[in-house]
């Protein structure tokens, strides 16, 4: 299973996934969110 998705760089993201048991989940955000890592001091 893949999905593609453009970064807000405009470059083609594309993940890969081995299906496992269960249902699907699908992950949304919107235009003016972000994942941000955080430091671990």
């Amino acid at each position: 299973m893949a999905t593609t998705s453009y970064l807000i760089t405009s470059a083609l993201l594309v993940q890969s996934a081995t299906r496992q048991a269960g249902r699907p989940i699908t992950l949304v955000g919107s235009a003016d969110m972000a994942c941000v890592e955080t430091g671990t001091e």
